[in-house]
């Protein structure tokens, strides 16, 4: 920025990609909790408390919700940070199978509402671990158009 250029400087790019990560890292933690509490209420039916279905019922709806705000976050950090799509893949995938789960679950085909129910738990947790590790980058090309693998972008400030 010279002397006489009186524009403000451009916010980082690093800041937008760290803010819509960490919401991405807190929706999907929010699901994971929702998807235990999913679990804790479907044993608490198989154990007598008829009363947990309805609650079941209810948490399964609130987790569907909780998976569409995640596919919103995942496609926000995927758009401001231009990485990998992965994480917006990987949370439609889930927000189908949570679709489908509901009315699975609400005719009683439980043959196919259980087992799909636990693998949508599964990766739940798995990402819910790969969500909080390091912030996925995509590759960047040198000068020369090679990729370059787990490099962070740098701003003009950070690279001098």
């Amino acid at each position: 920025m010279t002397i006489l250029d009186h524009r403000a400087p451009a916010p980082t790019p690093g800041a937008a990609r760290s803010r819509s990560w960490l919401l991405f890292r807190a929706i999907t933690t929010c699901v994971a909790v929702l998807i235990l509490g999913q679990a804790a209420l479907a044993g608490g039916f198989l154990s007598g408390h008829y009363d947990a279905l309805a609650a079941h019922g209810l948490n399964g709806g609130l987790l569907a919700l909780a998976l569409l705000v995640q596919c919103i976050t995942a496609v926000v950090w995927w758009r401001a940070s231009r990485g990998p799509s992965w994480p917006v893949r990987t949370s439609l995938i889930q927000l189908l199978i949570a679709g489908a789960l509901i009315p699975l679950g609400e005719q009683r085909v439980l043959t196919v509402h259980v087992p799909l129910a636990v693998g949508l738990t599964v990766g739940v947790a798995l990402l819910l671990v790969k969500s909080w590790g390091a912030a996925p980058t995509r590759p960047r090309r040198t000068a020369t158009g090679t990729p370059t693998r787990g490099t962070p972008d740098l701003t003009t400030e950070e690279a001098a």
